[in-house]
């Protein structure tokens, strides 16, 4: 069980990895070590699936114990994977999903974004799955067919600038 202590400083080294994380696009020498839609994931804290998952492990307990800031993300593991799996289910088969589509189900209870807006992390989620390079472009066109105007940047060029507009 772990202490209050111990989470606060684990929120702690979390934010302190983030914001050096943050800081590498502005030098020229290590503007390139991360990827943009990482980047972005870890500025918005996005469980960075396609990034953070080590090696072809399959079982979440193993993936989770393996990675200490897990607990530090406004959306986590399980959340972004489940909706990762049910953009690329529809994806696959050629089916219609929309923003609102995806929203409606989390406004309701918001038990998974418990204290966080749901449309503000499920845009930043999708950003970090369009900049990530998943699913095609007629995807995402439908996808933001019907969507609101606060994810209107979701399929938009990356730009370091968001960084500093965020800090």
């Amino acid at each position: 069980m772990e202490s209050a202590d111990s989470k606060v400083i684990l929120k702690a080294l979390a934010e302190i990895r983030r914001r050096q994380i943050l800081a590498t696009k502005f030098n020229p020498q290590t503007e390139d070590m991360y990827d943009n839609s990482f980047v972005h994931a870890v500025m918005h804290r996005i469980y960075p699936i396609q990034h953070e998952h080590p090696g072809f492990e399959e079982d979440p307990n193993a993936i989770l114990a393996s990675l200490p800031f897990h607990e530090t993300y406004n959306a986590g593991f399980e959340l972004v994977t489940q909706i990762a799996k049910l953009l690329d289910e529809k994806w696959l088969k050629k089916e219609k999903i929309t923003f609102y589509d995806v929203e409606g189900p989390y406004r309701l209870g918001n038990e998974h974004w418990p204290g966080t807006d749901v449309r503000e992390n499920l845009t930043n989620m999708c950003r970090y799955f369009y900049l990530s390079h998943m699913f095609d472009t007629d995807f995402w066109n439908e996808f933001m067919s019907d969507a609101p105007s606060e994810a209107s940047d979701v399929t938009s060029e990356w730009s370091r600038q968001e960084i500093a507009d965020w800090a």
